[in-house]
């Protein structure tokens, strides 16, 4: 017999051998090595494609930024060049406007030096600080000079707002604050002057209670009214306030019959300078109901005349109302009677609601508030306002100053190469005003309410807050549209687009664009028509050669863009150029270009002034 053989691994058909569990663990060893390797070839290989793809994205930023560069400067440099070459033209327009400005301006001081009026012009500073001055060194001491004197004191104050409004037509913020500052110092001198009369009054009404029985008094001059009653009778009965002298009656609760207070009464033609923070405003000055104490009376001891010393013999002491009771606390609002006021509307007021709101002025928290005010009664005819009040302080009539905003549509059409007629559409109404060389006037609607001031030729902003006064208010700020869908647009851009547009006023119809409002802050639309003649000139609805600048910061460019259209689609024609001369040069007749560039500054300028004073494109269409 031979050797013994060693029995095999595996089972005896020939199946896989059998491993050890060494064996079997070397193998998931190596297997598990295998795979790490795979697994770190592989994050070598993506962490090489990270690297790659972001050098690669780098690389295409870095060629993306040097191809934006470029072109960006190219563009600036393309933008510069067109600007040098437009210097020549604003620099003769600029020379037009100082020469014109100051031509009217000579003019202007000729006129006022052969009038010789004793109050101060507004614009000789010097004259205005002595004015303010002087008026602090005394007071009046009866009634119908204080009426002169408060008279006065707004007219220069009317004066003063009149050159602020000019100043801010030219940009100028220093010389609007400087302004704003005079207007407010006449204000306060006006307040101090009718309340040095008033203590002067109050202090010696008792003598002409004892001497004279008289505890009213009145004056009234143009549409200012001044009226005190001096509660000396103390009657348990008095109710009623009847001051026929000054158009205003009174009915009082019972709470003033025995009291130891005074009511004096202003209605002042003169509207607060706070603009009020929510959307009111008022219209027709302020009527002004103070509840003042009463001094205590003189008396005479051996042909010796004693006063009590008191704050009331040199200022006021003002009590309010509800009158305060000592012991007492205050009543909760609801059960405060109400006061009964008549009034009358002045006769320059235009207004357009069937009745109108009456609201009260808060002082903390700037606005006028219309809660206390009830009750209220118009009759159109006479004018007159009733209303019942729990607040003795000032009250006006006010209405939505925001009520003409977003203007419907505008078009300033050309009447002359010096001349244009601007026709602006508003939610309430039509509008066609006229402009010349620096002085704008309104030919439409006429109010017979304005026929004093209407036909004057003013600049742009002086004819807006004049008819603001009035009830007409086309002057509208950034914060108003708050209160109205309006988007306002970039300050700077819309100054440009003002500026740039009013060039065309001389041979173009310029008419607004109804997508302007659709647009961001940063673009503005403008349609313009030629008009070979202004007597006979295309319509804008008929005409299939209008054409639209689409303006940014950077400039104006052609655009291609219907007003018929149910959404904005819009396709750029040309680059943007830094003026619509160079916009439109090419694309319009050589004799319109032509009249553009010798286009009147004068007139161009009032163009850009009215637009820019009406804000067309933050708050037009």
């Amino acid at each position: 017999m031979g050797p013994k053989k060693k029995p095999q691994k595996g089972n005896q058909q020939g199946g896989p051998v059998k491993m050890t569990r060494k064996e079997k663990a070397l193998a998931k060893k190596i297997e598990r090595e295998r795979w790490r390797e795979v697994a770190r070839r592989m994050e070598q290989e993506r962490l090489q494609k990270e690297v790659e793809a972001v050098a690669k994205a780098k690389e295409e930023a870095r060629i993306a930024k040097e191809t934006h560069d470029a072109w960006v400067k190219a563009e600036e440099d393309r933008l510069t060049a067109e600007r040098n070459s437009m210097k020549e033209f604003y620099d003769w327009r600029k020379a037009e406007i100082i020469r014109i400005e100051a031509e009217a301006k000579e003019a202007s001081d000729w006129k006022r030096y052969l009038e010789s009026s004793r109050l101060p012009h507004a614009s000789n500073e010097a004259a205005l600080n002595t004015f303010l001055d002087v008026m602090r060194e005394t007071f009046d001491q009866e009634l119908e000079p204080l009426m002169e004197t408060l008279i006065d004191i707004f007219m220069v104050a009317t004066g003063a707002e009149e050159i602020c409004l000019t100043r801010e037509q030219k940009g100028d913020a220093e010389g609007v604050a400087i302004y704003r500052s005079y207007m407010q110092r006449l204000y306060d001198l006006a307040d101090w002057r009718l309340d040095q009369t008033t203590a002067y009054l109050l202090h010696r009404s008792h003598e002409y209670w004892r001497d004279k029985q008289q505890n009213i008094f009145c004056a009234k001059a143009q549409n200012w009214k001044l009226a005190f009653w001096i509660n000396h009778p103390k009657n348990p009965r008095f109710r009623m306030l009847d001051l026929p002298e000054v158009d205003v009656a009174m009915n009082l609760p019972k709470q003033f019959a025995l009291a130891n207070v005074a009511i004096r009464l202003q209605h002042r033609m003169a509207d607060p300078i706070t603009k009020s923070k929510n959307s009111y405003m008022a219209i027709g000055g302020t009527f002004v109901i103070d509840v003042l104490g009463i001094p205590p009376p003189s008396k005479i001891v051996k042909n010796w005349t004693l006063d009590q010393v008191s704050s009331t013999l040199s200022s006021l002491i003002r009590i309010g109302y509800p009158i305060p009771v000592i012991g007492q606390a205050t009543p909760a609002p609801g059960a405060v009677l109400p006061i009964g006021v008549v009034f009358f509307l002045p006769d320059y007021i235009i207004h357009l609601n069937a009745n109108p709101e009456v609201g009260w002025w808060d002082e903390e928290e700037e606005i006028w508030q219309t809660d206390g005010v009830t009750d209220i009664l118009y009759e159109a005819d006479s004018r007159k306002v009733s209303i019942q009040t729990t607040k003795a302080k000032t009250l006006a009539v006010i209405h939505n100053r925001v009520r003409q905003f977003p203007y419907l549509s505008w078009n300033i059409r050309p009447i002359s190469e010096q001349g244009a007629v601007m026709t602006l559409v508003t939610p309430l109404l039509t509008f066609t005003i006229e402009i010349g060389i620096g002085w704008c006037k309104l030919l439409a609607p006429v109010f017979s309410e304005c026929t004093s001031f209407a036909a004057e030729e003013v600049p742009p902003k002086v004819m807006l807050k004049r008819f603001s006064k009035c009830g007409i208010h086309l002057l509208p700020s950034d914060d108003d549209a708050e209160h109205i869908k309006a988007t306002v647009k970039d300050g700077e851009l819309e100054r440009f687009t003002c500026l740039d547009m009013a060039f065309a006023a001389p041979a173009f119809t310029i008419a607004s664009s109804k997508w302007n409002i659709s647009l961001d802050k940063d673009h503005c639309l403008v349609r313009l028509l030629e008009v070979p003649d202004p007597v006979a000139p295309p319509t804008l609805e008929k005409s299939k050669v209008v054409k639209t600048l689409n303006y940014t910061i950077k400039g104006s460019a052609l655009a291609e863009l219907s007003e018929k259209a149910d959404s904005y689609s819009e396709v750029l024609l040309t680059e943007h150029h830094a003026s619509l001369l160079l916009a439109l040069k090419g694309n319009v007749l050589d004799e319109s270009l032509q009249k553009v560039e010798k286009g009147n500054a004068a007139f161009t300028e009032c163009v850009k002034d009215l637009a820019y004073a009406l804000r067309l494109f933050s708050f037009g269409p």
